[in-house]
């Protein structure tokens, strides 16, 4: 019993720490690292302290944001719901894991493309299409 117990006072602090690593490590965001979803435009909300973009497509229970997207990227909420909205749009979003999402519910927008256009990317040599 005594020998359980050093294994366990030894090997939980190392897994403790897995934990914290995986649940706060960056979003890496690759187009190899990320997947894409089409759907139809549902509703586009900003303005919040965080200045993330967050969008809704029809029939689809999960949320997909573009962070500080509207610091950043300048890019204003409003006008990508009155040019989207009950519109179809391409997401794609990174592969990401976190204790903080374990369900993966909110997904990390990498590139939204809307009309043929790429109208925000996170990928290099992309310009951004403000409106």
């Amino acid at each position: 019993m005594k020998k359980f117990r050093n294994v366990l006072l030894w090997t939980l602090p190392f897994v403790f720490l897995a934990l914290i690593a995986m649940t706060f490590r960056p979003v890496w965001v690759s187009k190899g690292n990320s997947v894409e979803v089409t759907g139809v435009c549902q509703t586009i909300q900003g303005g919040s302290s965080s200045y993330d973009i967050h969008f809704r497509i029809a029939d689809d229970n999960n949320s997909y944001y573009i962070n500080r997207g509207e610091e950043n990227c300048k890019l204003n909420a409003e006008d990508l719901l009155a040019q989207m909205k009950n519109k179809e749009i391409t997401l794609l979003y990174a592969k990401h894991w976190s204790l903080l999402d374990p369900k993966q519910k909110v997904r990390h927008i990498t590139q939204v493309k809307f009309d043929g256009k790429i109208i925000y990317s996170e990928f290099q040599n992309v310009k951004w299409l403000s409106s």
